[in-house]
């Protein structure tokens, strides 16, 4: 047994997210891999989680599925309080529930939960715990926030006050590329000791990827969230500009929800193409559409670091993106996929084209993605990189209640 971290890992889900969110897109096995992994280096599991009691039925499914003697508490809204009210309440609630004094990290899952982890853990101090704050986030909440509402918007300046004041109370923040990490510390002095890179990990099933000889060869899959920002739009254009040779057999699935599946139907129907939107599928269904394809495509404006992407990846597809912030630096263009550059239709039709036509220059990429991914990816490697920041989070709060 490996030595334990703290006697508490608390991980606090996004403001309002549930894991029955998680189950109805298809995530909650993906999501909870890494905490089942990282579940031996402590001695409980504490999910914080804005759901009702139909999350403790889904507890009961992910719990059989953890390593021998793991005990996982779940703080939950069983006073169905609104979500103001009981954002309000979690730091007292968590602080209740945990017999003190302990060893607790508090873990971010997203930086939108910050305000209250950060409560959260002065709250458990009060109650006499050795506590640490471990601020994890998927992507750059600010930039995101710029993107969707505009740099000046409230909701942008909301989101960066609140990574400043996570930069600054963390004893470690984590984000998932070089790029991120950077501009945190840039943007807020981050001390770059207490700055650590966890990628994303790839998500795949035993064995070695399907060759491309096996994989349908007109398949062209793309995942996620179907809002503007993906830019799916420009995917079905690209294969109305395909010469018929190839667009006769091409089709195009779309796998996820969002409000622009129905101007997805009403381009492929103009356009006369195959476009199929199959909507969410369970993630083991994902991985076994990542395994047929023959293409893995994405447009999006702007990504942190895309699971669908480094999946398929692992998986052996063949990658093509748009040389967009979070895509472009992911795939190195004719080494492990394709970038688009501008990430227009004209260029996707132009990469799947010649993809299409040459089975020998798929394999090429599928396999060299799927190598490169597995072993710079795999979740064995994420989830050491995740405990070397656990430990130093842990280690960083000890030195400096210490050193008070």
């Amino acid at each position: 047994m490996p030595p334990i971290i703290a006697q508490n890992l608390v991980i606090v889900l996004p403001r309002g997210m549930t894991l029955g969110h998680w189950n109805r897109v298809g995530l909650l096995e993906r999501e909870w891999a890494l905490y089942r992994s990282l579940a031996p280096s402590f001695g409980r599991l504490v999910v914080v989680t804005y759901g009702d009691r139909s999350d403790l039925d889904l507890a009961q499914r992910i719990d059989v599925e953890h390593p021998p003697g793991t005990r996982v508490q779940y703080i939950w809204n069983d006073q169905k309080l609104d979500e103001a009210e009981y954002w309000r309440a979690l730091p007292a609630k968590v602080a209740g529930a945990l017999p003190s004094p302990e060893s607790s990290l508090i873990r971010t899952h997203q930086f939108s939960s910050g305000p209250v982890a950060v409560e959260i853990r002065d709250a458990l101090r009060m109650a006499g715990h050795s506590a640490a704050l471990l601020s994890r986030g998927g992507y750059l909440w600010s930039r995101f926030a710029a993107h969707a509402r505009g740099p000046g918007s409230a909701s942008a300046r909301t989101a960066s006050l609140a990574e400043r004041a996570l930069c600054r109370a963390a004893q470690v923040v984590v984000g998932t590329t070089d790029e991120m990490i950077s501009d945190l510390c840039w943007r807020y002095m981050l001390e770059p000791q207490r700055s650590f890179v966890v990628p994303n990990f790839a998500f795949f099933g035993e064995g070695e990827p399907a060759p491309a000889l096996a994989r349908d060869r007109g398949l062209i899959v793309c995942s996620g969230h179907v809002s503007a920002r993906k830019r799916v739009l420009t995917l079905v254009d690209a294969l109305a500009r395909l010469p018929m040779e190839h667009r006769s057999h091409a089709k195009l699935e779309v796998i996820g929800d969002g409000p622009e599946l129905s101007s997805i139907a009403h381009a492929a129907s103009r356009h006369g193409v195959s476009v199929e939107c199959v909507g969410v599928l369970p993630h083991e269904q994902v991985l076994s559409r990542l395994s047929k394809c023959a293409i893995y495509a994405q447009a999006s404006e702007l990504e942190g670091h895309p699971k669908g992407v480094i999946d398929a990846m692992a998986a052996g597809a063949v990658v093509v993106v748009a040389d967009s912030p979070g895509l472009g630096t992911i795939v190195k263009n004719g080494v492990t996929g394709i970038r688009v550059p501008g990430g227009d239709a004209d260029g996707f039709a132009n990469a799947f084209m010649g993809l299409l036509g040459d089975e020998d220059w798929r394999e090429m990429l599928g396999s060299t993605a799927a190598r490169q991914a597995r072993t710079e990816l795999g979740l064995a490697r994420v989830v050491s990189l995740e405990l070397a920041a656990c430990r130093a989070a842990m280690e960083l709060a000890s030195s400096k209640s210490k050193a008070a």
